[in-house]
Parts: C-alpha cells; structure tokens; sequence
C-alpha cells in the first residue's frame, strides 16, 4: 500500500468526483439490461396468481434473484411487467392521514433511481453493509427521500413463499425518520461548498485504487484547502436508501455510499458525529 500526502496535482487521479477533472454522478453510463420476471406467483394471502404471458419478448428473471433482495429489485425497477407482477394488488398506500388502494389497471412504472443513473445507501457501519448478502432477509424497505420536500417515501417489501412482492407504500415526514438529524446535515453538506469545508475533520483520510495497479490501494490526507479539488458531487434532491436492518438513531457514524449503475463506480464518504456536529473523516473512491 502507497501512503503520500496529497497536493491539488494529485486531484488527476479521482475518478468522477470532482469537478473539472472528475466525472460527476449525473454522467454516469447506464449500462443496464432489461429482464422480466417470467414465473408464475402462487396465491398468499391477497395475492392474486398469475402468469406471465408466453409471447412476452423480455427474458425471464433467474429464479436465483429471489435469494437476495439486491438481486430481484434490480429486475424489478427496470420491468414494468415485474412490477405488475411482483406487487399485492389493490396495494395500499398511506399519504399524510389518508389511505387509498392502486389496482392493477392503474399501476404506472416506478423507475426509481434508473433516471439518475447512480443510486445512494445509508449505513451505521461496515457491519451493516453486509446484510444485503444475508439470504435470510425477508423485509426490507426502499426509500426515496425527497430532501427539497422534507418528505420519504417508503416502500415496503416482503418475500412471500420464496418470492419477494411489494407490500405497501407509505409517505413520512424526514423528521420522522431514524436518520433525520442526518439527513439534514446532509442537505446542507451536498448543497453549501462552504459548509462543506467547515464540516471536514482537520485531515480527512483518502483512499483510491492504485493507477498503476488495480489490486492495490494509495492512501492520503486531504485537507480543508485541498478539499475543493477532492470534494465529490453528490446528489442535492432525491436520494435513496435500502433499510435491510433497524437503523440505529443514536450511531456516531454514518457511511453515504453513491454508486454508479452497472459500471462499477462508487464513491464513500464516512462520517462522525463528534463535538455535537457531524464531520467527514474519509473520502474512498
């Protein structure tokens, strides 16, 4: 493992996240393929069976998707006729005070992240992280925090009988939520350059993949004058974030992934909370 420290020439070896001579996340290649989930759904519940016809053009989802919640809802945000079939029809959704039921019929495609082409995930720790290869996990929710409207929704899936089905949505308040002080910190932080700076640790730990060797890693120190040229561009509307385990409200730490869809790209950017305010200590790209 290299160790240096940094100087703003050093800024030519991030990969997308700075400006000038960084690729932001809102040009981030898709290279996503379309599937289709072609297997029958056995009646649960309110579950209705259903067949997917047999001249559908779009091939087949792999039965193996449905042992990792990752896997299906890849799948299912890029197939209309996934969702159709994936999803407990008359599904309730809860707005505010009020409560009503979308058919089948009046079902409209969720595209979720795919227009941005990156998503986001919030974790308490590398731990955490982990639990999306946990087969066991049964119940997880999928949420789009819409920080300009201070508002979440939240949509809730189970695997019912091996296969997993969308239950529910439901629309929260950000204060309402596990990560709401967090989430307001981030607001600003991805939104106010000087905030930014002012939020960094005295040194902020740097690692990134080696140039010349794609195995290895090179470590470094940015600090507040050098940040501009390391600092990422982050999303500053919508983000989202898959809750595979209880989120710990009380966590000193925070770990914002930005991931590029189907090109490998990630950015990390782990936070603390220390002297009553959150602080990035590392960047990772």
């Amino acid at each position: 493992m290299k160790r240096f420290t940094f100087i703003v020439l050093a800024a030519s070896i991030i990969m997308f996240s700075c400006n000038g001579g960084k690729q932001s996340a809102s040009t981030i290649e898709d290279n996503s393929t379309d599937t289709i989930d072609s297997v029958s759904i056995c009646q649960t519940d309110s579950i209705i069976v259903e067949e997917y016809e047999e001249e559908s053009d779009e091939p087949p989802m792999p039965k193996s998707a449905d042992e990792l919640f990752d896997d299906f809802f890849f799948n299912y945000v890029y197939s209309n006729k996934l969702q159709k079939s994936r999803t407990v029809f008359p599904l309730e959704v809860k707005e505010a005070d009020s409560t009503f039921f979308i058919s089948k019929a009046d079902w409209v495609m969720d595209e979720f992240f795919t227009e941005q082409e990156y998503y986001t995930l919030i974790f308490d720790s590398e731990e955490q992280m982990e639990i999306g290869k946990d087969t066991s996990v049964d119940s997880v929710v999928v949420e789009k925090i819409m920080l300009t409207d201070s508002i979440i929704r939240n949509y809730v899936f189970e695997r019912k009988n091996g296969l997993w089905m969308l239950t529910a949505i439901n629309r929260t308040e950000i204060s309402e939520n596990a990560n709401a002080a967090f989430l307001d910190f981030y607001k600003r932080f991805a939104s106010d350059t000087e905030f930014q700076n002012k939020s960094l640790c005295e040194s902020v730990k740097f690692i990134t993949t080696d140039t010349d060797d794609d195995f290895n890693t090179m470590e470094g120190v940015i600090t507040s004058e050098s940040w501009p040229a390391f600092a990422p561009e982050l999303p500053v509307d919508v983000i989202y974030n898959i809750i595979y385990s209880r989120t710990n409200p009380e966590s000193k730490r925070k770990i914002f992934l930005l991931r590029g869809i189907s090109n490998g790209l990630e950015v990390q950017l782990d936070f603390i909370f220390e002297q009553g305010r959150w602080k990035l200590a590392q960047l990772t790209t």
